[in-house]
């Protein structure tokens, strides 16, 4: 068994250097919190012998071992009969168990031999039910304080069943479905996603990427004590992913489809990062809730014909392929066209952005495009190249996304990534609109525009297909 509980703010009773001895010996239950002994208690009634809970089987002030526990979390929480999830209380001290109202609704079963009502209702008040039994779940599962945690979202995914103690009810939860104690025991919520024997492997690895994408996007939006271990929490669920994907981890993204996931943002804002814990390719390279602007569905509308990475070297401190990067490269071939940044507000030609990030844009040619900052404004030459660019067939929506980037100044050639561009269209464009559009993205620079590219900015140049190798860090 496994415990997933909040800290909150209350000294807890840890395994340090000092005590490893005299825990080993005897540890004094009563002295515990009381969430630890009513976890105690659920395992021994399901005559479970041993209960694995962090503070009590990782050395706190030992970082040889927290790294050597983080990477075995896929096997002790994948492993474990069950997880016991904590989620009505804000700490330690409030335990798994709670005065409940008695007012809790029961479900019955009622059979109806002709209904009264038409179909169609009746599938409103199915979707009704539905609905309230969602917001349950919410209410009691989602939303209290555990689950924003980032470390307990690993540890939800990879449990093979949990136990969620809420302040109204109790839930199961498996790999296929939950249940509650509001639902029948036919109401049972499917959660399974299984590949059928006959699936291809890029179908699979395109859905397991597709999980990938979804996981990182709620992961993202959850609380980390300390924000170097943002690679870290959730690196069981990559461990757990690696043979679906049949392909190399680094610092956050996959070897597979790596030009659809390198189009991340920050959904709100992004904070300043305290230490570097990441390449700037990598959406862990800073604190901020991440969204992706194209999905594993998108692929096909990417134009690699203007971006391609060409290879990856990383550097990680541990021999492990799934341990934090914290230094790497990509090596592409793309396009590059100078671009100016604007911001929003009082838009004029010769305004740049100077320290307000809350709202601007980027220039690129004779075109403005959305900008979403991963870091803050420094003066200075930036670049774009243009990712993704698909209209559709009827021409009512364009789709346009891409990336800037700065030169770091320390090697030829070598650039940082600073934000992602993007613009959706939906009127219809005429076809001269979309010639400019499409000259404006991908088309070749003018003379004026090519003498900005100096030759430190590359490592080479195609003259015929007009792309440039460099490097991202």
């Amino acid at each position: 068994m496994t415990l997933s509980h909040c800290w909150g703010q209350l000294q807890l009773t840890t395994l340090t250097k000092s005590n490893i001895a005299i825990f080993e010996a005897e540890l004094e239950i009563s002295k515990l919190p009381k969430t630890f002994r009513d976890a105690i208690h659920v395992t021994r009634r399901m005559s479970i012998q041993y209960l694995w809970i962090d503070s009590l089987c990782i050395i706190q002030d030992s970082k040889e071992d927290w790294k050597r526990e983080s990477a075995l979390m896929m096997s002790v929480y994948a492993g474990a009969h069950c997880n016991i999830a904590a989620c009505g209380a804000a700490d330690a001290r409030t335990g798994l168990f709670f005065d409940r109202s008695t007012a809790i609704p029961r479900s019955i079963a009622l059979e109806i031999p002709e209904p009264p009502i038409s179909l169609f209702y009746q599938s409103l008040a199915v979707n009704h039910y539905s609905k309230l039994k969602a917001m349950a779940v919410r209410s009691d599962i989602l939303e209290p304080p555990l689950q924003k945690r980032a470390w307990v979202l690993q540890e939800t995914i990879l449990a093979k069943r949990t136990l969620h103690f809420t302040s109204t009810q109790l839930y199961f939860g498996c790999k296929e479905h939950v249940i509650a104690e509001i639902f029948s025991s036919d109401e049972a919520c499917d959660t399974s996603q299984r590949f059928s024997s006959s699936t291809s492997h890029s179908s699979i690895s395109s859905r397991g990427l597709g999980r990938w994408l979804d996981i990182i996007e709620i992961y993202t939006g959850l609380d980390l004590t300390y924000e170097t271990d943002r690679q870290v929490a959730i690196a069981g669920v990559a461990r757990c992913l690696e043979p679906v994907l049949n392909c190399r981890y680094i610092a956050g993204l996959w070897d597979y489809q790596l030009e659809l996931q390198l189009l991340w943002y920050y959904f709100q804002s992004w904070r300043k990062a305290p230490v570097y814990k990441a390449p700037s390719w990598s959406w862990a390279s800073s604190p901020g809730e991440v969204r992706y602007r194209s999905h594993v569905n998108g692929v096909r509308k990417l134009r690699l014909d203007l971006f391609t990475v060409l290879s990856i070297e990383a550097e990680s401190p541990a021999e492990d392929n799934l341990s934090p990067v914290f230094e790497g490269r990509l090596r592409v071939i793309g396009k590059l066209t100078p671009v100016t940044l604007f911001r929003n507000s009082e838009l004029s030609d010769s305004e740049e952005v100077k320290e307000d990030w809350r709202d601007y844009k980027v220039k690129i040619r004779n075109n403005l495009f959305q900008f979403s900052p991963d870091i803050q404004y420094t003066p200075g030459r930036y670049y774009s190249t243009t990712l993704k660019y698909h209209v559709q067939a009827n021409r009512r929506r364009t789709s346009v996304a891409g990336l800037v980037w700065k030169a770091t100044g320390r090697k030829r050639g070598e650039f940082q990534r600073v934000g992602l561009f993007k613009a959706l269209y939906d009127p219809p464009f005429t076809v001269k609109e979309l010639q400019d559009l499409e000259f404006c993205l991908c088309g070749r620079g003018d003379v004026d525009e090519k003498a900005e590219i100096t030759e430190e900015l590359y490592e080479s140049y195609d003259k015929e297909k007009d792309v440039y190798n460099f490097s991202i860090i």
